[in-house]
Parts: C-alpha cells; sequence; structure tokens
C-alpha cells in the first residue's frame, strides 16, 4: 500500500469515526422526540399512558386523601361540628371528629377511585379530551401556559363516597352535597405551571426537528459505514455507539426523575409514579434501541474475519452437526437418507445463499425487537432466535462443503 493510499485510508476512517460518534449523540434525541409527537398525537398512545395514571393505586389514593381533604376544608366541617357540639366539649372532640370523617371519606374515596367503573369512565374523559389536549399543546405557548394544569375532576366520586357515608348513618357531610352539585367542582391537581410549560415547549421543539433529525442520522449512519474501508468494524462501532448513548440516555432519565421528583408539588411517591407512567414508552423504546444496537454488532462481530468469531462459529458448527446425528438417530438414518436425497437442492441452496438469509435474519430479528417483544425476556428470546438461525445457516455451509465466509 503507498503512502498516498494509506493516508486516504487514514482520513476516510477518521471521518468514519466521527460520523459514528455524531450519530450516537443524535439517534437518543430521535427516540425522544418520535417519543413526544406519537405520545400526543397518537390516540391510542396517549390513552395508554393517561389512564394508567387514574388506575395506579398511589396516584388514587393521593387524588383520595386530596380530594377528602379539601372538601371537608372547603364546606368547613370542624367548624360546623364546633358550633353543634356542647361549647364544653366542642374544642377538644370536633378537631376528632373531622379526622375521623376525612379518614373515613378517603378510604371510601379511595375504593371508589379504585373500581372498575371509575377506571372505565376515566379512561372514557382521556379518550375525549385528547383532540381538546393536542390543540393546546400545538396551540401558541403563550396562551395556554398560564393556569395550565393535570388535573383529575373526582366530583362524582366524592359525591358516591357522601352517599356510601350516608348509608352508614354518617350525615355530616350532606351540606356537602349542594356545594359540589353545583358549579364547584372539586379538582386534585397532579401537575401545574412551569411543569406544563416545559413540556409544551418542548413538545414544540420536537415536533419541529422530529424528521430533520431522523433523516440527518440514517443518512451520517450510512455515510459511517460506507466511507470506512473496513465497513464490517465500523458498522460494529456505530452499533457500539448507539447502544452506549441509548444507556446514557436512560441514565440521564434516571437523574431527570429524581429532580421532577423533587420539584413536584405532589408528594414524592406520587410525582415518581407520574414521571415514570409518562416516560414508560421512551424508557422501552430506548432500551430496544440499545438491544437493536447491540444485536447488529453482535452480529457483525461474529461473521467477522477475528479469531476469535472464527472459533466461536466453528463451535456452532459444531454444535449444528451434533443436532443432526441426533435427528438421524431419532427418526432413523434411511429416513434420513431419503429426506437428504430429496432435499439436496434446497440445502444447496440455502449454502450459496447463507449470507443473505443470515441478514433476513438480523432485519427480522430488529423488526421484532422494534414492533412485538416487549419484556426483556422477549428481546432475549428474540436474540437467540437470530443467533441459533446463523448458527443453522453455518451448519448447512459446513456440512455443503463451503467454508463460511464473513457474511454469514
Amino acid at each position: 500500500m503507498t503512502d498516498v493510499e494509506e493516508r486516504s485510508h487514514r482520513v476516510r476512517h477518521t471521518a468514519s469515526v466521527i460520523l459514528i460518534v455524531l450519530v450516537s449523540i443524535l439517534t437518543p434525541l430521535v427516540v425522544t422526540a418520535g417519543w413526544a409527537v406519537t405520545t400526543v398525537t397518537n390516540t391510542d398512545r396517549f390513552v395508554s399512558t393517561m389512564s394508567a395514571l387514574g388506575t395506579n393505586p398511589t396516584v388514587t389514593n393521593y387524588v383520595a386523601a386530596q380530594g377528602a381533604s379539601t372538601i371537608v376544608t372547603r364546606v368547613h366541617v370542624q367548624k360546623r361540628l364546633e358550633q353543634q357540639l356542647p361549647s364544653s366539649v366542642a374544642s377538644y372532640l370536633a378537631p376528632l371528629l373531622t379526622t375521623s370523617i376525612e379518614q373515613q371519606l378517603t378510604k371510601i374515596l379511595a375504593n371508589v377511585l379504585a373500581s372498575q367503573q371509575f377506571q372505565h369512565i376515566f379512561t372514557t374523559n382521556i379518550r375525549r379530551l385528547h383532540s381538546a389536549f393536542v390543540t393546546a399543546m400545538t396551540s401558541n405557548e403563550t396562551k395556554v401556559s398560564q393556569g395550565a394544569k393535570l388535573a383529575l375532576d373526582v366530583t362524582p366520586q366524592l359525591l358516591a363516597a357522601i352517599d356510601t357515608l350516608d348509608k352508614r348513618n354518617v350525615h355530616t357531610l350532606d351540606f356537602a352535597r349542594k356545594y359540589l352539585q353545583g358549579d364547584q367542582h372539586l379538582l386534585v391537581t397532579l401537575a401545574e405551571g412551569r411543569q406544563f410549560k416545559e413540556v409544551q415547549y418542548y413538545f414544540h421543539l420536537a415536533t419541529k426537528l422530529r424528521w430533520v433529525l431522523w433523516t440527518a442520522t440514517l443518512v451520517l449512519a450510512v455515510a459511517a459505514v460506507l466511507i470506512d474501508t473496513r465497513r464490517r468494524r465500523s458498522g460494529f462501532w456505530l452499533g457500539i455507539g448507539v447502544a452506549c448513548s441509548c444507556v446514557v440516555m436512560l441514565a440521564g432519565l434516571a437523574v431527570g426523575k429524581q429532580y421532577a421528583v423533587s420539584h413536584s408539588p405532589t408528594p414524592p411517591d406520587v410525582a415518581d409514579v407520574i414521571f415514570s407512567t409518562i416516560t414508560s414508552w421512551l424508557r422501552w423504546e430506548l432500551r430496544v434501541v440499545v438491544l437493536i444496537g447491540l444485536l447488529a454488532a453482535a452480529v457483525l462481530w461474529f461473521t467477522g474475519p477475528s479469531k476469535h468469531a472464527r472459533g466461536l462459529r466453528r463451535v456452532f458448527a459444531r454444535g449444528g452437526d451434533a443436532a443432526g446425528h441426533a435427528i438421524e438417530g431419532v427418526i432413523g438414518e434411511h429416513a434420513t437418507e431419503r429426506v437428504e436425497g430429496e432435499g439436496t437442492t434446497v440445502i444447496d441452496w440455502v449454502a450459496a445463499h447463507a449470507t443473505a438469509l443470515g441478514w433476513l435474519g438480523v432485519i427480522v430479528g430488529g423488526i421484532l425487537l422494534a414492533t412485538v417483544a416487549n419484556s426483556l425476556i422477549s428481546a432475549s428470546v428474540t436474540i437467540l432466535l437470530v443467533v441459533a438461525w446463523f448458527a443453522g445457516l453455518l451448519s448447512i455451509r459446513r456440512r455443503v462443503g463451503q467454508p463460511p465466509s464473513a457474511g454469514a
């Protein structure tokens, strides 16, 4: 190799490394932007995300406690009891009775909120309000950020809880029924003000940059592989870089959650649930990208020319031979020979196209990871199936007499 060619290879490799770094930085941003836009604009995704808040015990118990405390305070239960009780014991008994009534109301309201009926109503309301939420998120920020909030209207549930207390001969809150049946709806706030404004700002940013980021990342990724003289190596490090950047993003989400919890108007456990629920799809999508990046890197290494990769391929090939002999022992050698005789053409075709079939396995595995695999176990099984697919292809090539190439 001449000095000019060597210098050209170094320049191309350096350019490839720079592009790989850029793609690794952009990938988490692409995933986050896609998640933000899809979560808000896709009705099914929005409903599944937000309805989980209305059915989470931590959230419903908090809503029940806040609802009961608010209504007891607003209708001045303690003051009314002090007026009804003898003056000699009013100052002592009124606070105790108020606390007891609030606790009973909280317990009953929590049961109402945990019922299937409420969960169905809440999900229906979320679906109905989705279009209004999209309008608010896509409007000018200054028009909707003032006083914007994420809140639950628990007025019907409070009325049902008061009816339950009536059945238990506790009529202290009967006068609150007129208050709740009028224009005074009781809302329990989960997030408000600056939090909603920040979400809206980032949503606008994600909407503007989503397709630009996606296109730029794809072009840079292709260029990073094609520009290098050793494309398998660049593809390997591209997969590793993308996986590592998404792991860093997941770590950043964990840190962000701690910040959000510490600055939330709600209790820490409730804020934790809200943050985790809203970002659940984002964390899942980042994990999928991590698995795809690692899977691509593993396949490129496994099919490469390195000493360890060749040794591992030989191990898988011997395993395939052993499996073939085991099958012969089960169904009989004569039947196996007859099947092999009839299927020679198919086996030869598979051996000749093992490289293409190997990449087909990678593509199918990636699609399954992105669309079907919804847990770490199913993702791991998918990866193992892809590895087994490669092992089978290597075994066929070896038995046909064609040594494994760098592509399969």
